[in-house]
């Protein structure tokens, strides 16, 4: 019947904008995102947001700040991210991956699916990003975590 049951896949890079700069818009993004933090960055929304646009089981690939696994405010969005099948994080560590961006980053793949599985996790530390070879160094990295890890 032609209704929209939602996309396969949604790629993106959110923007980054800091949580003071938000201060305007709190209170709606209080009332409409479960993955709300007073001091979360606007990035944080925007996975619930894809999730919101998936069909079930369609798939997110996100390039994003990774301040979210290591602070306070990325708890709920922990959480949401972890209910979903997460099939692999590669972590930039202080690693110039943008020539104007100077935020740690990560790439993340996740499935719109409850039933979990253990996540493969790969990170670079405080190093250049291999330029050649991207692929085997990072399958050559990757550690299997468990699925209640995140």
């Amino acid at each position: 019947n032609g209704d929209f049951k939602g996309f396969d896949v949604v790629i993106s890079n959110p923007p980054y904008i800091e949580h003071k700069r938000l201060a305007h818009i709190s209170s709606f993004l209080k009332e409409k995102y479960k993955v709300y933090y007073s001091s979360a960055d606007i990035s944080s929304y925007f996975f619930e947001l894809g999730s919101n646009i998936l069909k079930e089981k369609g798939i997110i690939s996100y390039i994003n700040t990774n301040k979210f696994l290591k602070t306070e405010y990325g708890k709920p969005l922990r959480k949401f991210i972890s209910d979903n099948r997460i099939y692999n994080i590669v972590n930039f560590e202080q690693v110039p991956i943008f020539d104007m961006a100077l935020v740690s980053s990560l790439v993340i793949v996740f499935e719109k699916n409850s039933e979990k599985i253990n996540t493969k996790f790969c990170g670079f530390y405080k190093e250049p990003s291999p330029k050649e070879n991207f692929v085997f160094e990072i399958n050559k990295r990757f550690k299997i975590l468990n699925k209640d890890t995140l």
